[in-house]
């Protein structure tokens, strides 16, 4: 079912973010778009000369959108209603070979429906996963939901049992090692590379990669060129992250009028300042939230 990467795009189609940032978040989330979020390795652009040397040799194993488009995530107008995705979404299941029998979605050729398990750990916040199943019904598609504890949650991801499950992705803020234990094929075996991946492509790249290491005018061009590859084969859905560091502070201890304009953890000015620091990304890069599907 998840093998099929016109099937993964479709249910990409269906998670209306703006909706559920208006209506249930406050706008306080931005849309992840890259796996090297706010790092100049996003690919943001079209591939340069340095990325084509790269690609060119592995087009024939790439999505074609990898060359000719930049990649974003689906966008809504935010009202409810998102019928033209929805109308993108059927298209794509159409042409995977998942026709609609009245309101079910089923194979074609086998019949079998097409349906899958959301698994989440107990107690998290589950305000989007509503919505989110929501459309896929509307698309004929039975999303069911499963909350385990934390335990279950690990004996899950090291047996494979599962289908999809929203996971922290925390962004790098450089292409590092740490690439092949999340999505080279030589833990397909372990509890990382959560989303099951196999590829000659990647492996190859995060090789490259890996053989850079210290060399930037080298990695930039090879860490945009594996994001391409990573969004265009929507390996997992792409959720949120905090755009901006969110700092509460007291002004009881500073002169009146004074507003400074980034806040440290602790005063360096003298006196004492009380500070909290929510929400702000780590030293090692924002993090991002991603469903694996």
């Amino acid at each position: 079912m998840f093998s099929d990467r016109r099937v993964r795009e479709a249910i990409t189609l269906a998670f209306d973010f703006e909706w559920m940032n208006k209506a249930l978040f406050y706008n306080a989330w931005s849309r992840t778009n890259s796996y090297f979020q706010n790092t100049e390795y996003a690919a943001t652009k079209y591939p340069d000369a340095d990325e084509l040397v790269i690609l060119a040799p592995l087009k024939k194993d790439l999505p074609p959108e990898v060359f000719s488009q930049i990649y974003q995530p689906p966008k809504s107008k935010g009202d409810g209603y998102d019928r033209e995705n929805l109308l993108k979404a059927d298209t794509l299941l159409e042409q995977a070979g998942w026709v609609l029998k009245g309101q079910q979605r089923v194979n074609s050729v086998s019949g079998k429906p097409l349906s899958f398990e959301l698994l989440l750990p107990a107690g998290s916040n589950s305000q989007w996963v509503l919505p989110f199943q929501h459309n896929l019904q509307r698309l004929g598609i039975t999303m069911n939901i499963r909350q385990v504890d934390n335990s279950q949650i690990t004996n899950r991801l090291r047996s494979r049992d599962y289908d999809m499950m929203p996971r922290l992705y925390r962004a790098m803020p450089w292409p590092s090692s740490d690439l092949q234990i999340l999505w080279a094929s030589q833990y397909i075996d372990s509890s990382y590379n959560a989303p099951g991946v196999q590829s000659p492509v990647i492996d190859k790249l995060i090789g490259q990669i890996i053989a850079a290491q210290g060399d930037k005018a080298k990695l930039i061009p090879l860490g945009r060129a594996l994001d391409r590859v990573l969004t265009w084969n929507y390996y997992m859905l792409p959720m949120w992250f905090m755009a901006e560091d969110r700092i509460a502070w007291w002004d009881k201890f500073f002169a009146s009028g004074y507003s400074p304009n980034f806040i440290p953890l602790a005063s360096t000015t003298g006196g004492m300042t009380s500070t909290k620091r929510r929400n702000c990304p780590q030293p090692d890069g924002r993090e991002n939230r991603w469903a694996l599907i």
